[in-house]
């Protein structure tokens, strides 16, 4: 893609009670957050998390996160599925998305994953 502008990608990272495992939550945000592609927003819905985990991931966006990209950060009172909060999330995205990247707490993508789906 030299010489073209790189397409926004709303990447929506999806949430539910994950303190079991917060240490991979942790690893999945900072690799979302140091993908090797410039014109990304990060838009984190937690499902009606009651563990906890979402006021901690929701602490780590606002430490950590913001000043490194454009993260949106909502939560939602009930859990309304993998669909569901993922439908949310859609609504959240920049009107200028051309693509959506789906994913939630427990993958930790590559520094080029995203990049390579845009390109392939």
């Amino acid at each position: 893609m030299s010489g073209k502008l790189w397409p926004k990608v709303s990447v929506i990272w999806l949430n539910y009670n994950s303190i079991h495992a917060i240490d991979i939550a942790f690893k999945s945000l900072e690799a979302v957050a140091n993908l090797n592609y410039p014109n990304f927003e990060l838009i984190i819905v937690d499902n009606g998390s009651t563990d906890g985990s979402a006021q901690i991931i929701e602490k780590i966006v606002y430490e950590k996160l913001r000043s490194k990209m454009n993260v949106k950060f909502v939560r939602l009172k009930r859990n309304l599925g993998f669909t569901g909060g993922n439908n949310i999330g859609y609504r959240l995205k920049d009107p200028d998305s051309k693509y959506i990247m789906l994913t939630h707490n427990d993958v930790i993508p590559y520094p080029k994953s995203l990049r390579l789906l845009v390109e392939f």
